[in-house]
């Protein structure tokens, strides 16, 4: 990839390699507690919120 042209060239470039090593990827660790943790983090912001509204 020295020798590219222009830069959609190199964007191409690059897309290509992603595409080709996309193949290798492995899921994240805990990938399925995922929704669990949105969850918790939905809980606690709406408690910080209330504790907000309170204040004011």
């Amino acid at each position: 990839m020295k020798r590219y042209r222009d830069i959609e060239m190199f964007k191409r470039w690059m897309a290509a390699e992603v595409l080709h090593r996309e193949k290798n990827w492995r899921r994240l660790d805990g990938y399925a507690e995922i929704p669990e943790l949105v969850e918790k983090l939905r809980e606690k912001s709406m408690k910080l919120l209330d504790n907000e509204a309170l204040i004011a």
